[in-house]
């Protein structure tokens, strides 16, 4: 059997190297006629990582004060990014652990809904916290992916149908 070797000709895709910067090079040529060069109303927005999580919990491991801090853990799936982008497994088995540390658990928001853990809040429904904070993803176990969330703010705690 003969392998197959594709070439591909770059040359008409509007990449252009001559030592420009990375912006410009991967402009198209006719982007040279706009009012100002891509991205330049971008320039003034820092990017520190943090944004709006949300957290969804379908199962519970643990909740505990940890320095200050509350950590809980199990699984669910994670609404990242502010919204639209979802951290989650193809269905409830293959959800992704979570691992969530709340660094404001005096916040009202949360106080007020601390009991939904304990009332068996998890028993028909999912438990969504969600606030300000940061967001990354690790290799879990047996498959499954770990999301590791801290949330310096809560805004949402509530119950949410299960999926």
């Amino acid at each position: 059997m003969a392998g197959l070797f594709v070439a591909l000709d770059l040359s008409r895709c509007g990449v252009e190297d001559g030592g420009a910067g990375e912006a410009e090079r991967s402009a198209a040529p006719w982007t040279k006629s706009l009012a100002m060069p891509p991205g330049e109303s971008l320039k003034d927005i820092v990017d520190d990582g943090k944004d709006k999580q949300v957290a969804t919990f379908f199962k519970l491991s643990e909740m505990r004060e940890v320095d200050g801090k509350i950590f809980i853990s199990r699984s669910g799936y994670i609404e990242i990014k502010g919204g639209g982008t979802y951290f989650s497994g193809s269905n409830r088995a293959q959800d992704p652990y979570i691992e969530l540390t709340i660094t404001s658990p005096d916040a009202p928001v949360f106080q007020q809904c601390r009991s939904l853990f304990n009332d068996g809040g998890l028993e028909k429904n999912g438990i969504a916290i969600g606030g300000e904070g940061y967001f990354m993803s690790m290799p879990g176990v047996k498959g499954r992916g770990l999301g590791i969330v801290r949330l310096d703010s809560v805004t949402r705690c509530e119950l949410v149908p299960r999926r």
